[in-house]
């Protein structure tokens, strides 16, 4: 480093001083430019308040010798008798005493009728007769008759000289005109007084020869040709017009001329005032100025080169030789790696904050080389190391390398790193390993190699290229892990793996089997079961006697048990399976409650139970639950707590919020007034298909729904409790999860009854509506043809095939489709795809509805993916089918 700084700080310095000079001579430049104008705005001005000083005099002594005459009672006596001799005798004795009076020589006075003819000129008084109405000023006096006053031709000669001419009055009739009083003075005295100002005036008049000579010729003007001009510097020059404009400066030789213009009455140019200045005179004041410019610029500029020599002093001494200094300690230290040096160098700035700093930056390297040393002795003792050329050659390989391969580090060193390699590597890793870190990335993974002694061992390796500040590789670093006992270990774990998988898989194949035995078997019992139940509900509306009403229930209802054994079993085989799964939401429990209560109240009438209700009917809760799968252990319970009940007992229903351990549930409690339940048999409440004793009585059931009850409850993330005494009755609990609780809205309040009473459904007569059922099996046919004879007007068309189905559909147009999912042939999940394309059933928005024996969960939810509007169930329930085709014929209707 040295004085780098030092010269960087140097060659700024110069470099700001050359910009300094540029700066100054630019300002020093446009300054005198600015002076220039300056003086010659001075030189304008002063020749204009000078000019017009000397002109307003000449124009007030004429004007006061031309009103002071004119209004002299002998000289108006004289005009209205034209006496020539009377005003020469008055005039004669007066052009004296006024040049006398006021130091100005050769006053002219002519007197003018009223009609423009000269009457007497003091300079020339042989002019009588003469007719001056031609002329400029005479021709604007008689017109406005007014006094006029103006620089113009006229007086001793064709020469510009200062007139005024004054109207003269009538005396007895003040009114009156009756002629004019022109009083003139030349120029010569402006000649004489303007040097004393430092000026030389003279008058340039225009030339009428050449404008007359050629009118489209631009107008010249030259110089007067008075006597009193005659010695003037400039006499010989010529200016044509365009040269000349108002207050401008001529550059002439050694001269500068600044021109003024004369202007007529229409402020035409007719004259130019022109004054000299010489070159010599204007560049010595523009110099003045300059000078005391110049000394400010020089002394700006010594100042600041001063500072500046001053700021480089200053950083070479208070910079510069303090890093030179830590520079040699720093190299020192580098060239001894004796990190325990300090660099000694106190001073109370950046500096001194730098050695500090890196003071400390040597205790920490010190620390860190300590730390180095033992990880590299702790990796030297646990880890394979080597490094090798950007070839693949070795050129260092540590102890335990050698330790683990078996050789020597001068059987390793200049050797290519293969020596090591195994014959049952593929060279496809080995090709991955090389296009890996020549693209300069790490490589990781793991390597079967062999040792010196033919045999094998394992590494898990990390290769990673070393580059330098280019980006070009030097050298490759490769750290080994000895994995040789942990890959024997994963090899018989593997064996291991191998046989449970095939025990699992037999297990899942069993598992799969059960599963479609079970929805075979429900499918295969459903079908007749729907036949059984949909006459028996068909028969139970029909006109019956009380007998055979009687028999028909009791044939509904073992057909309805049957059904509800089926789907226990079929409930606890998925739950058994592990294929249940719910849609856990955030749901409102006064809804649930509603319905739970409406289907209980039936069977609670049919036993002569009565339901009492316990619970907060004016607050909600909203909890987070699987809302079919809530129903359905709600029901359960309500259901055990009514079969399993004293003949006229009651079930009492309750719930509430409760809070466990810091967190809030929702608890619903349902409690009888039954047989109870002997404590030491509580532990078998919820073994599968254990009915405690029951098996042997009249109470129906399977024993496996409080099993599921149990099983559902805890994948709702909730639980259940139960106490019982035998003789006074049973208390089962259920808690899930609490989400809040707020006030039940106006108008969706809870409806429950207390009445056991059973409704009877009537059919009533509806109008036409076309009904399409497709089906295969002759009995659920029949069923179907009962159902719709049943709904007056309604019409019935029934096709055993999908195909047959498709092609009935075009022409019939139904409202409504019933569509079983089995069928010979096209399936009713496809031709749903047909039917729904159909233009025909589109135009009359048909209704399409699934109606199977198949259960599962999967097999609804394809249905409905499929495009169903809804999915029933068989056995179907007849009071339902009769309500979904009044609803959909009360559409077609409206």
């Amino acid at each position: 480093m040295n004085t780098s700084i030092y010269k960087k700080n140097l060659r700024f310095y110069f470099l700001s001083l050359v910009l300094l000079i540029v700066a100054t001579m630019g300002s020093f430049f446009w300054f005198s430019a600015y002076y220039e104008k300056t003086v010659l705005e001075d030189y304008k001005t002063s020749f204009d308040a000078i000019l017009t000083q000397e002109l307003n005099k000449k124009f007030a002594l004429v004007k006061a010798a031309a009103v002071s005459y004119s209004n002299y009672s002998v000289i108006q006596d004289a005009m209205v008798y034209e006496d020539r001799e009377l005003i020469a005798r008055e005039i004669r004795p007066m052009k004296t005493q006024f040049a006398k009076w006021t130091d100005y020589k050769r006053y002219a006075f002519h007197f003018i009728l009223d009609d423009g003819r000269s009457l007497y000129k003091s300079f020339n008084e042989e002019s009588f007769g003469q007719d001056l109405s031609d002329h400029p000023l005479i021709k604007e006096a008689i017109r406005t008759q007014q006094p006029v006053s103006r620089m113009e031709v006229g007086g001793y000669g064709e020469f510009y000289r200062i007139i005024a001419i004054q109207p003269i009055f009538d005396r007895e009739e003040p009114q009156l005109v009756i002629g004019y009083l022109a009083v003139s003075q030349g120029l010569r005295r402006l000649v004489m007084d303007m040097p004393k100002f430092g000026y030389q005036y003279s008058l340039f008049v225009q030339d009428d020869g050449i404008a007359a000579a050629d009118p489209s010729q631009e107008r010249t003007y030259s110089l007067d040709q008075r006597v009193y001009f005659k010695d003037s510097p400039i006499k010989a020059e010529t200016f044509i017009e365009s040269q000349l404009s108002h207050r401008s400066i001529i550059d002439i030789e050694d001269f500068l001329v600044y021109v003024n213009p004369v202007l007529d009455e229409q402020e035409r140019p007719i004259a130019f005032h022109a004054v000299k200045i010489p070159k010599s005179e204007f560049h010595q004041r523009v110099w003045d100025q300059q000078k005391s410019l110049l000394w400010i610029l020089l002394l700006v500029f010594s100042v600041i080169a001063l500072l500046g020599a001053a700021h480089i002093f200053r950083v070479k001494r208070d910079v510069v030789k303090p890093l030179v200094d830590i520079t040699d300690n720093i190299r020192l230290i580098i060239r001894t790696q004796d990190y325990k040096q300090k660099i000694s160098y106190i001073q109370d700035d950046e500096i001194g904050e730098l050695a500090d700093f890196f003071n400390e930056l040597l205790d920490t390297t010190d620390q860190l080389v300590f730390s180095l040393k033992y990880l590299e002795k702790a990796i030297d003792q646990t880890l394979m190391v080597s490094r090798t050329d950007p070839y693949g050659t070795i050129t260092y390989v540590n102890e335990q390398f050698c330790k683990i391969s078996g050789y020597s580090q001068e059987e390793l060193v200049g050797f290519p790193h293969n020596i090591v390699r195994h014959p049952d590597m593929s060279s496809s890793t080995f090709k991955e390993i090389w296009s890996t870190i020549q693209s300069k990335k790490t490589w990781s993974g793991e390597i079967k190699n062999r040792a010196k002694d033919g045999s094998t061992y394992y590494v898990n390796s990390h290769i990673i290229p070393v580059v330098d500040y280019k980006n070009n590789i030097l050298e490759f670093m490769s750290i080994r892990e000895d994995i040789t006992m942990m890959v024997q270990l994963r090899e018989q774990l593997q064996d291991n793996v191998i046989e449970i998988e095939k025990e699992k898989h037999a297990a899942e194949q069993a598992n799969r089997a059960k599963s479609e035995f079970l929805s075979s078997m429900s499918h295969e019992l459903r079908t007749p079961l729907n036949a059984i139940i949909g006459f028996s509900q068909l028969l139970e509306i029909s006109e019956l006697s009380d007998r055979q009403l009687k028999q028909i229930k009791n044939i509904e209802a073992s057909g309805q048990h049957l059904l509800d054994l089926i789907d226990d079993i079929l409930e606890f085989a998925k739950l058994d399976a592990g294929s249940l799964s719910l849609s856990i939401e955030k749901l409102a429990v006064c809804s649930i409650i509603n319905e739970m209560f409406a289907l209980a109240q039936s069977q609670a009438g049919q036993e002569g139970i009565t339901l009492n209700i316990e619970g907060d009917q004016e607050q909600d809760f909203i909890i987070k639950a699987d809302r079919v799968r809530l129903k359905q252990v709600c029901l359960n319970l309500l259901s055990n707590a009514i079969k399993y009940n004293k003949k006229g007992g009651q079930v009492f229903i309750e719930w509430q919020e409760v809070a466990v351990n810091g967190k809030s549930y929702w608890q619903f409690l349902v409690r009888d007034t039954g047989f109870g339940i002997p404590e030491e048999k509580l532990s078998q409440l919820f073994e599968p298909f254990n009915r405690l004793g029951h098996e042997g009585s009249n109470i129906e059931g399977t024993g496996i729904g409080l099993s599921i009850t149990k099983n559902l409850i805890e994948k709702m993330n909730g639980w259940i409790e139960v106490e019982s005494e035998v003789g006074v009755g049973s208390r089962f609990a259920i808690y899930l999860p609490l989400v809040k609780r707020c006030a039940i809205q106006p108008g969706l309040g809870l409806t429950l009854e207390s009445s056991g009473e059973h409704k009877e459904t009537h059919l009533v007569d509806d109008s036409a509506i076309r009904v399409h059922y497709i089906e295969d099996n002759p009995t659920n046919m029949e069923l179907m043809v009962d159902i719709i004879e049943s709904i007056e007007g309604a019409e019935l068309k029934i096709s055993p095939t999908a195909e047959n189905g498709i092609e009935q559909a075009r022409t019939f147009q139904p409202h409504i489709m019933f569509i079983d999912i089995n069928l010979p042939g096209m399936d009713g999940d496809e031709a749903l795809t047909y039917l729904k394309a159909l233009p025909e059933l589109q135009k009359m928005g048909t209704r399409f509805y699934a109606l199977s024996a198949n259960v599962m969960m999967n097999q609804i939810q394809k249905g409905l993916d499929a495009g169903f509007d809804d999915y029933l169930t068989k056995p179907i329930d007849v009071q339902k089918i009769i309500a979904l085709i009044k609803s959909v014929k009360e559409g077609v209707e409206e």
